[in-house]
């Protein structure tokens, strides 16, 4: 059973065309966007693979009937089915002027990004920014943009822990969403992995993996309040980093809230403890600050005065 080969057996796909696409896998045409025609090769291709995973080939034709239903999935879906395409640069050559193993650092060629990338300021805060410009002069209207490592996404990010086509952003009247692509190490909202499209708004922490941050155009983004969150962690991605094994890459936030702030925990591991006046440190999910407020970052004591300073609260 080693030396079997199911998709050249069972497919024909041959030994020097695996692994195959998902295309392939369908029996489809490459980039074919007709849904009824994916919808319909994938039942004809799992009738096949059924007839034939019998006996000694049972769990090698389950394996192959969970692929088939995993393209199906990814191919009748079109932001997933667009990013996935991405990735089949062999037959979408780059532009002649783009340089694939050009770092992030230098200027992009021309047409080889949509959009730029580029290290926010100030550098002691390491996060991406995401630079969306909605219409811009003698290209066409756009409202989805891919974020990923691959060369050919609208923004791509040099980072391992980023997938090819990581995550994709979305825009319409109410603002921005953020959806993953099944990406290998996850997209975060808030250190909650996503598994849907999710609204983001100005104070929410977005990160590719837990520590690649990213960061959106404040104009585009919901929010009640136009200031941004400060968030504290052990992370370089942090406005205010603290040196700790108790700290979480990224622990809390402090969320601006009119004159006065809100601190917020991040699921963070060893918690955070509010002390107020005499009182012993209670464990807080959200509170309201208040200046003589002693806060808790896993061991680490932090004045509540420093923290409404750092947002602009008095």
């Amino acid at each position: 059973m080693s030396d079997f080969d199911v998709y050249h057996q069972w497919l024909g796909i041959p030994p020097e065309q695996q692994p195959p696409t998902l295309y392939q896998l369908l029996g489809v045409a490459r980039f074919e966007q007709d849904l009824e025609v994916i919808r319909s090769a994938a039942e004809r291709q799992s009738l096949h693979v059924r007839r034939r995973a019998r006996g000694e080939f049972t769990d090698i034709g389950q394996d192959l009937l969970n692929e088939i239903a995993e393209a199906k999935l990814c191919l009748i879906n079109p932001a997933r089915r667009e990013a996935y395409d991405l990735t089949l640069s062999d037959s979408k050559p780059l532009s002649p002027t783009a340089d694939t193993s050009e770092s992030l650092s230098d200027s992009p060629s021309k047409g080889e990004f949509k959009g730029t990338v580029e290290e926010i300021v100030p550098a002691s805060v390491k996060a991406t920014y995401i630079n969306i410009v909605l219409n811009q002069p003698g290209q066409p209207p756009q409202d989805r943009w891919v974020i990923g490592y691959h060369p050919k996404c609208d923004f791509r990010i040099d980072s391992p822990v980023v997938s090819g086509v990581h995550c994709q952003i979305s825009y319409s009247n109410h603002g921005l969403k953020i959806t993953d692509l099944n990406s290998t190490n996850g997209t975060y909202v808030n250190q909650k992995r996503i598994r849907s499209a999710h609204p983001v708004r100005r104070q929410d922490l977005i990160t590719l993996g837990r520590d690649n941050r990213i960061l959106l155009p404040g104009n585009l983004l919901g929010g009640q309040d136009s200031r941004g969150a400060i968030f504290v962690g052990k992370g370089l991605g942090n406005e205010i980093q603290l040196e700790s094994p108790t700290v979480s890459l990224f622990h809390a936030r402090i969320l601006p809230d009119g004159p006065v702030a809100i601190i917020e925990d991040l699921h963070s591991k060893n918690g955070t403890f509010l002390r107020r006046g005499d009182s012993k440190p209670l464990r807080i999910q959200r509170c309201r600050l208040q200046p003589d407020d002693i806060i808790y970052f896993g061991t680490v004591d932090v004045k509540a005065s420093r923290l409404l300073a750092s947002c602009g609260a008095n």
